[in-house]
């Protein structure tokens, strides 16, 4: 009976090594949109993000994510209200975004060297908004809920190497510290494949 179970172990191990799977890196460059935009409305070059997709399928995929969104801007002469408190002078405002997400991931054209893809993720975002005021900062820490759609391209460089463009809309359920938040992620990444 051992002999068996440890047949079928190691022929799952095997099934499992012998799959598709690949591994991108992406620079991003975010856009505040609703909350987000009403907070910073400036564009941030300052993101990134790294994924890892595992294929069952030739064409459906599972994938994690992990990234973050660096947002920064000043503000002249603005009033930040918070409960019965507000503050007029200039503000330095900063948002730090980290998502961490899980989802399927869809290839139109896996064999292709142009190949259209699209995914859903589902997951969390811890988000650090800051506002600096000559002495007074404000911070907020939270983690909220998410989603993430994605769609993009892989245009293969190699046989095991794709350039990747892709683009991501980032959106928070609303909590009871902080409304719902999101943004826009354009991707410029490499993908590694390993068959």
């Amino acid at each position: 009976m051992k002999n068996i179970l440890l047949y079928y172990c190691v022929l799952l191990f095997s099934n499992v090594v012998a799959q598709r799977s690949s591994t991108s890196i992406n620079w991003s460059i975010s856009n505040g949109t609703g909350n987000t935009a009403s907070f910073i409305d400036k564009t941030s070059f300052n993101g990134g993000a790294v994924d890892f997709t595992y294929f069952p399928q030739d064409q459906l995929g599972f994938f994690i994510e992990s990234g973050w969104n660096f947002f920064s801007q000043k503000v002249e002469k603005a009033t930040y209200t918070e409960q019965s408190i507000s503050v007029t002078g200039v503000q330095f405002r900063e948002l730090k975004c980290v998502p961490i997400l899980a989802g399927i991931h869809y290839e139109f054209l896996p064999e292709a060297s142009f190949n259209p893809y699209c995914n859903l993720g589902f997951g969390t975002i811890y988000q650090t908004g800051t506002i600096t005021m000559g002495l007074f900062v404000i911070d907020n820490d939270i983690w909220q809920w998410a989603y993430k759609p994605e769609a993009g391209v892989k245009i293969q460089l190699n046989q095991n190497l794709s350039g990747k463009l892709g683009a991501k809309y980032y959106r928070t359920f609303e909590t009871e510290d902080l409304d719902a938040q999101s943004f826009w992620t354009f991707n410029l990444g490499l993908s590694v494949e390993i068959e």
